[in-house]
């Protein structure tokens, strides 16, 4: 073979030496590679699903505790609530649904609930109250 390298190699307990082609270097260098590759990629994932774990486990519990919370987004002008527990929606006896892209403002404004309901807060209560 022309332009070919061999490399020799032996273990302790053989007396036979292998020659290792250039191509069969080649080829456990690849091979090595995309093993280190999928040993990364499982730690990635193993990672992932461990940071997922913690992210649920989190979610449950303010999920259930008893104190109301509210996470909003600084990011925007109007700080929009982008979260809130079970907790807060019966403190301030609004549905999660209408709390989850309003406006802090909207528990501040003393008329917010007339506006929506046309009835006045203090009956608002009194049917919540049930």
């Amino acid at each position: 073979m022309a332009g070919s390298m061999a490399i020799s190699c032996s273990s302790d307990d053989s007396p036979e030496r292998k020659s290792w082609t250039a191509t069969e270097i080649r080829t456990l260098k690849t091979l090595t590679q995309l093993v280190g590759a999928a040993l990364t990629r499982a730690q990635y994932l193993e990672q992932s699903q461990k940071a997922m774990t913690n992210l649920l486990m989190r979610e449950r519990a303010l999920e259930g505790i008893s104190q109301g919370i509210t996470i909003t987004n600084f990011n925007r002008p109007d700080y929009r609530i982008i979260y809130a527990n079970p907790a807060f929606a019966a403190l301030v006896r609004y549905p999660l649904e209408e709390l989850i892209g309003c406006t802090s403002d909207l528990l501040a404004a003393e008329n917010t609930y007339e506006e929506k309901t046309g009835q006045p807060r203090n009956q608002r209560k009194q049917n919540r109250a049930d």
